[in-house]
């Protein structure tokens, strides 16, 4: 019966390691050598990994400790057996050989690889690099079991070769109608997306309240997983239409801003470029049939390394192309995005968010959307704050 199934499945999300570690908790995990990470290495939030969520709320500091406190956290689950007919389990990583090690310690049925982006490039030599660490996933998966992953990503002999001696079960998805799942149609609306898909021969057709390409895609990878566990689609599905974005990540807030109505919608929790190209068609993609302007705010994309203004000259191009009527950012790294943007799309720079303020608030008009963008240390957030702050005091007067 499903409810003895007692699986495990691990997902392996794009890592969001914070540029200060003394704010969050540390994800464990070997460098290179396979040692335990150094203390003082890049540390990152294991808030999502069950069943040890509660630890990992400690924030401690010292990776030693937290690698002993959650290694012994572990096996008290394994001891105690677990009470769930699933298990989800974020796999994240910003640097060489923690997939692997993590995805052993896990042992999961069911492997997800959503995408392999750019995020934390920085720690590698190329996006190849962190294409090939995340397939590392693969490693620790159960004989029998399946591992779910992006179209984009190659898969080369050597996964081949160890799905088939471990019998694992490569299911790709995707838009491209050669993967095993694939989306067929994507429309924006209002009132929710529609979605078309195709899910191993089953076609399928439903809304999304959470709007964007990016969040159709992620509901063919659930589905997929979803699939593979036998799970009643239609259940599923109903689960999905009913799913709203959340702060940071695609929320929207309708305000009164100076007797103007607008809406901001904020993803401000993080960016890299692939995140940011996601946020910008959606933005590109709302209201297309009414008369409304779409701001665009930015802030630096970080952890890109060497890269950092190869790809924010890139994304300036990129927004170049969309219907997006202004542009302000914040941030030195921004600089080189605002540098090669179109003249006609250029609202305003600062060093800092709080410094855009002014200009914004100077050139929003009535029904305007603004969608805010940026990693989570570039504070972006801060202009979201304000609005809804002066949108509060007015609601009270």
């Amino acid at each position: 019966e499903r409810g003895a199934l007692r699986r495990r499945i691990a997902a392996a999300a794009t890592a969001r390691a914070p540029a200060h570690a003394e704010d969050v908790g540390v994800l464990p995990g070997p460098h290179a050598r396979g040692q335990p990470p150094r203390a003082g290495a890049a540390r990152r939030d294991p808030s999502r990994l069950d069943p040890i969520r509660e630890l990992a709320r400690q924030r401690l500091r010292d990776h030693r400790e937290i690698y002993k406190q959650i290694k012994t956290a572990w096996e008290g689950h394994k001891k105690r057996g677990i009470d769930t007919d699933f298990s989800i389990f974020e796999v994240g990583m910003n640097n060489y050989g923690e997939i692997s090690y993590l995805s052993k310690m896990i042992k999961p049925d069911i492997g997800l690889i959503n995408n392999a982006g750019s995020a934390h490039i920085k720690y590698f030599k190329s996006k190849k690099e962190i294409e090939k660490e995340k397939l590392e996933l693969i490693h620790g998966i159960n004989s029998g079991g399946s591992l779910v992953l992006n179209e984009d990503i190659s898969i080369n002999k050597s996964i081949k070769n160890f799905s088939k001696k471990n019998n694992i079960e490569l299911i790709k998805f995707g838009q491209n109608d050669k993967s095993n799942n694939f989306l067929i149609n994507y429309r924006y609306f209002p009132d929710g997306s529609l979605i078309e898909a195709n899910l191993d021969t089953i076609s399928l057709s439903f809304k999304m309240f959470a709007p964007g390409l990016h969040m159709a895609l992620n509901a063919i990878a659930v589905l997929s997983v979803c699939n593979i566990l036998d799970l009643p689609l239609g259940f599923i599905i109903k689960k999905l239409t009913n799913f709203n974005p959340i702060e940071g990540r695609g929320l929207a807030y309708d305000l009164s801003f100076q007797n103007k109505k607008i809406k901001i919608i904020d993803e401000s929790f993080n960016a890299n470029p692939e995140s940011m190209i996601s946020s910008i068609n959606l933005l590109n993609d709302m209201d297309v049939f009414e008369n409304k302007r779409k701001i665009l705010i930015l802030g630096d994309m970080l952890e890109l390394g060497k890269f950092s203004r190869e790809y924010h000259i890139k994304i300036a191009r990129f927004i170049n192309k969309t219907n997006i009527n202004l542009v302000f950012c914040s941030g030195k790294r921004m600089k080189y995005l605002w540098d090669n943007l179109s003249k006609n799309k250029k609202g305003a720079f600062a060093e800092n968010p709080e410094e855009l303020i002014k200009p914004l608030t100077e050139k929003i008009i009535n029904k305007d959307i603004l969608l805010l963008k940026g990693s989570s240390n570039s504070k972006i957030k801060i202009i979201l704050s304000y609005l809804n702050n002066e949108n509060l005091i007015r609601e009270i007067a």
